[in-house]
């Protein structure tokens, strides 16, 4: 096995000795390559990976370098190895068919945005009503997402707890975000929560947590000292000089024998670094928690998004259904008569036919968290069809759609943001490009179709 590097020179030249070696004076050794062709997830279909307990997802492009491109185009590697192939007595043709056309069409601007809320009508028009809450696949569905709602008793705070949840959960609240909740990598079960309140700017004197299991959960959530060498007593210190950080607190509990950490504890509760991390808690930081004291009733809106189905490493079946399949309480009691919203967002060019309910865009940030789709088009001129990569800089998470078909996942902590779109999906005239974004989107609204990917770090 040889990586399928860049240089192409020196797996070439493994491949000759490897073709060069007798064994026991047989013939030369097999061998196979992996992957000779890159290929694309498309649509739901990249997958994630449990490895020593840890949970990693794949990127939609699948690659690795390969001799030929997802985009059927053969790299400096493909010839190199073809050589070798020649001198070690393969009857091997060179003849090779043109290279499909790739095209840069150019900075396409997104002009119109439709809101989750709006888009439901058309996207999930019938809803299941349930007692309790239940997994994608007690629901019949498989991918994307589910939205679950119920309504809060009028209990002050509610503070919201789940039980396996998996894998992203957005949690509104009169549809205002609340809380933002993601299956972890330090464990099959293990989730970490952003408060969306909390600012990514640091109070003077604090620096932002470099790792670890917290690094997630609050940007200004240690001492800025080294959580192993601080001290309880340098850390009481900074979280009391710091009013606007007076949520902080010491924590020297026994999964933390050597003490000196200074945490902010989301609605005071202590860390959950229990064994069984799949119950989470939910609230928002400081108090109020959730929702204003006092304040009866109110809508709760749970978006889950599934991140991918498990394809390789330790797979535990248990932990592979998706959606919330055990329970969401208030203040420990569990809630129930849920409407589940099924939104695999495979009928998302029926949005297309609901031009009165978009609105025109602007690049503000999402600041009730609303998740949002936006669309823009370009004309593509005859004959001038051909390949792109639809690539995305300044955007946060979320699906892409090219003329109604699921193009790919894309989140903006990389390290893919180029992603591959065949020419067969795009027409002559206008083509249009839709984004369900959740997360974030840039000022100016913009996605770029390249002739190639774009490599970035």
């Amino acid at each position: 096995t040889f990586p399928l590097a860049d240089n192409a020179v020196a797996v070439a030249a493994g491949l000759d000795t490897l073709l060069s070696t007798r064994l026991d004076g047989h013939a030369p050794p097999s061998f196979s390559l992996w992957l000779f062709c890159g290929c694309t997830d498309f649509g739901w279909w990249g997958g994630s990976l449990f490895l020593t307990a840890t949970m990693q997802w794949l990127t939609p492009s699948y690659d690795f370098g390969s001799p030929v491109s997802e985009a059927g185009v053969a790299r400096p590697l493909f010839f190199a190895l073809q050589k070798v192939l020649q001198a070690h007595g393969a009857n091997i043709s060179t003849a090779l068919p043109p290279p499909p056309p790739v095209v840069a069409f150019g900075t396409v601007v997104l002009t119109e945005q439709l809101s989750i809320w709006d888009a439901l009508p058309v996207l999930a028009p019938h809803p299941v009503a349930s007692a309790t809450v239940r997994s994608f696949e007690e629901l019949g569905f498989g991918y994307g997402y589910a939205l679950y709602s119920t309504a809060i008793p009028p209990w002050t705070p509610p503070a919201i707890t789940m039980g396996g949840m998996r894998d992203r959960a957005h949690i509104f609240v009169d549809r205002q975000l609340e809380q933002l909740c993601q299956r972890g990598s330090a464990g099959v079960d293990s989730v970490q929560c952003t408060a969306a309140n909390v600012s990514a700017v640091c109070p003077a004197g604090w620096a932002p947590h470099a790792g670890g299991f917290w690094a997630n959960l609050d940007p200004c959530n240690d001492c800025p000292h080294d959580h192993q060498n601080g001290t309880a007593a340098r850390c009481a210190a900074k979280c009391t000089a710091t009013p606007t950080c007076a949520a902080f607190e010491v924590y020297t509990g026994p999964d933390d024998p050597g003490g000196g950490a200074c945490f902010l504890f989301v609605g005071g509760l202590k860390p959950p670094f229990t064994t069984n991390s799949d119950c989470l808690t939910c609230t928002k930081a400081g108090a109020p928690a959730m929702r204003a004291a006092g304040t009866a009733g109110g809508a709760l809106d749970i978006l889950v998004e599934n991140f991918g189905r498990v394809t390789g490493g330790v797979v535990d079946a248990d932990r592979s259904f998706r959606g919330i399949d055990r329970w969401v309480a208030a203040n420990g009691q569990t809630l129930a008569n849920w409407s589940i919203a099924p939104l695999s967002l495979e009928n998302v060019s029926a949005l297309s036919t609901t031009s009165a309910m978009w609105r025109n865009a602007s690049g503000a940030p999402l600041a009730d968290g609303t998740p949002r789709f936006y669309r823009g088009s370009w004309v593509v001129p005859p004959g001038k069809l051909g390949d792109s990569f639809l690539t995305l800089f300044g955007w946060g998470k979320g699906q892409a759609f090219i003329n109604g078909h699921n193009l790919q996942r894309y989140w903006g902590v990389g390290p893919q943001f180029s992603f591959y779109v065949p020419s067969q999906w795009l027409t002559e005239g206008r083509n249009e490009v839709v984004l369900f974004e959740t997360s974030r989107a840039p000022a100016n609204l913009t996605v770029d179709l390249r002739a190639n990917h774009t490599q970035v770090g």
